[in-house]
């Protein structure tokens, strides 16, 4: 039986999966989720008696993870990454209270604020994700799965 079926996109575990495999509405998805739950922290960036380093670690927790949520496993295109960064770097500098006309380069604000570029991140999140599928048992599916690709790919050669 043969499945003919014409979709665009549907939503699997709170992430968006489209019929290009790309991740563009899955990241616009995971920045109004994470701009939601900044906005929702927003008497935390406000109050002074509560330090910078305090709402940086309230922000990496809160925000940065609904941010991040599946990105191990995303597809993306440099327009992406800097759709990503430029939400990430808008909110550090809320944090920091650095607003228009004063300036400072994203490399300065990650100096000042101990942060990573969310390049980066996403590079080590990658990477651990890696490992946790190399770990795991030769039965598991993404064991399977990746032999599947491995041996594909390799009667293309």
């Amino acid at each position: 039986m043969e499945n003919n079926w014409n979709w665009y996109s549907l939503s699997l575990s709170g992430s968006v999966v489209t019929s290009e495999g790309g991740a563009e509405q899955d990241i616009k998805t995971r920045i109004g989720k994470a701009r939601s739950a900044f906005h929702r922290l927003r008497n935390i960036w406000k109050t002074p008696s509560i330090r910078k380093k305090t709402k940086l670690k309230i922000y990496n927790s809160c925000v940065t993870s609904v941010l991040l949520y599946g990105a191990e496993c995303w597809r993306m295109t440099e327009k992406d990454i800097n759709r990503l960064s430029s939400f990430h770097n808008t909110c550090l500098r809320r944090i920091m209270k650095i607003y228009w006309p004063n300036k400072i380069t994203n490399e300065d604000l990650h100096k000042k604020t101990k942060s990573q570029d969310i390049e980066t991140t996403l590079l080590q999140k990658r990477w651990r994700w890696l490992g946790h599928v190399l770990r795991k048992p030769q039965g598991d599916m993404t064991q399977r799965k990746k032999k599947e690709r491995t041996t594909k790919n390799n009667n293309m050669v």
